[in-house]
């Protein structure tokens, strides 16, 4: 004979299953999969040797020092930086031979990403191109 649960011993078990639910349940966080806030300054690694300077201006991002975040064999390939404020930030790169300028606007995002993020997101990845101030020509 197969003995029965009592009363008491089911209601018991239901109160233990509502007790495990509710508190999966009441301790669920929202996990965001965010973007880093700020903007990225990509230089090709043959052309990082050849950068002075990287100057960072306008409402967004004036006083703001761009850190490098990837070296290179010479000088660094990738700079980081984080605006202070929603608004135009002018990225200058100063290489030996040429100047790289490239503007970007920052907009203060609300909710589970929140921080000063690039309008539109693309221009967050900026690729400064070494341009010599006298490429010289043909003639």
């Amino acid at each position: 004979m197969i003995p029965r649960p009592s009363r008491v011993g089911l209601a018991m078990a239901s109160l233990l299953v509502a007790a495990l639910v509710w508190s999966c349940a009441g301790s669920t966080k929202t996990e965001c999969s965010c973007i880093p806030a700020g903007a990225q300054v990509h230089v090709a690694p043959e052309s990082a040797g050849a950068v002075t300077e990287v100057k960072l201006s306008g409402a967004a991002c004036d006083g703001v020092t761009p850190a490098c975040v990837q070296a290179a064999a010479t000088g660094c390939a990738t700079y980081s930086l984080a605006p202070k404020a929603a608004g135009q930030c002018t990225v200058t790169v100063l290489f030996v031979d040429g100047t790289f300028t490239a503007n970007v606007t920052f907009e203060q995002t609300t909710g589970c990403c929140s921080g000063l993020y690039p309008s539109p997101a693309s221009a967050g990845d900026i690729e400064a191109v070494r341009a010599p101030a006298d490429a010289g020509g043909l003639g």
